[in-house]
Parts: structure tokens; sequence; C-alpha cells
């Protein structure tokens, strides 16, 4: 939602004085973080992890995407990367970068591509290092012969074949989108997310 937010009205929003900015409820990455800090170079930014069932997790206000490790040493991974407290686990898909944890999505978010397992927020996050494409999703679409495959809209100045052509160097074979959609807008939930539905 603060990406569509500062697509919309980025310059008007640098003239608010802020002072605390607080992210929760969609995850904050690197980029959201720097621009965020850039419209607000004297506010502090605090990226809130939560979960439904265990309530707030862990705050972080150091500027970096992730949370650190230590912070959740009373966390467990599971061999495929999904985050367990105290048992619980949480369906949050998260991995090791260093000494933090980067959020990677959600279990059921996982594109299953003829037996390869597809992140989309990784797919998003090459789409997005593209100069001129200012938002994506990525999600499944259903495919007779592979089960799915990633389909990928975005918003910007960057032609379909051009992207394609990028993503190709850029993610797995099995990670590259099969259907990419130049839209106008990104649609979004009533909670303000990007859905992940075709």
């Amino acid at each position: 939602m603060f990406r569509k937010l500062l697509l919309n009205s980025g310059s008007e929003l640098s003239a608010m004085p802020i002072r605390q900015l607080t992210f929760g409820g969609e995850y904050a990455s690197q980029k959201i973080l720097d621009d965020a800090q850039t419209l607000w170079p004297a506010a502090r930014i605090t990226h809130v992890y939560a979960s439904t069932e265990l309530g707030d997790i862990c705050a972080v206000s150091d500027g970096m995407e992730g949370l650190p490790a230590e912070q959740l040493r009373h966390c467990d991974l599971t061999r495929e990367g999904e985050l367990v407290i105290g048992g619980h686990a949480t369906g949050d898909m998260w991995e090791y970068r260093g000494v933090r944890l980067v959020f990677l999505g959600r279990r059921e978010e996982i594109i299953n591509v003829g037996g390869a397992k597809v992140i989309p927020s990784l797919v998003e996050a090459a789409c997005l290092s593209v100069p001129g494409v200012l938002e994506c999703r990525a999600y499944a679409v259903k495919n007779a012969l592979l089960g799915e495959v990633v389909g990928l809209d975005y918003v910007g100045a960057v032609e379909p074949g051009e992207l394609r052509n990028f993503l190709v160097s850029a993610v797995a074979k099995h990670a590259v989108p099969a259907r990419i959609v130049k839209v106008d807008a990104l649609p979004l939930t009533s909670a303000g997310k990007t859905p992940r539905g075709s």
C-alpha cells in the first residue's frame, strides 16, 4: 500500500512532517524503507512483524530489510524455510541473509511449476529492479501441462517483451513468467494489499 501511495502522491507526502512511520501487516522491502527515509529523513521508521495467531513478534527501526536473527532466536526455520514460533507454524517463508532473516512470502503463495517451487516475491524483486517498472505482482496461473506457471502484472514504461528478456537472465528458467501483462494499476484488497490471484 505504501508503494501505491508513493506512486500517486510522493511529492505531496514529503511535505508532511512525519516523525514516526511504522510498517505492519505487509512486508517492507529495502526499497520501501529507503524510499520512506528519503521522503522523511528525520523520521524514525519501524517495521513490525506480527501474526494473527501470535500477535506482535518483533519490531526493528534500523532501516535494514528483514529482522535481526538474534531477535528471533526463540524461533526455528523448517527445512523449507517456514518460520516456527513456539511450535506454531506461521505460514511465513523466510531465509537467512547474513545475520538477518528476510521475509519471502506466505507458504500458500508459492507457485509450483512442474514440481519446481517459485517464490513470487523473488520474481517481483527482479522485476522491480528494472528501470521504469513502478510496481508489479507475480502469481500462479493454472497450466494443463505443468500444473501452474508464473503470471506477472506490472505498471511501468517498459514493454512486456523487454521485461521478459531481462527476467530470462535474472531468475531461474521455471520462474520466468509465462504471462506478462502491462496494466494501468494493480488491484488492492480491502486490506490495502495486492492480491496474488490471477
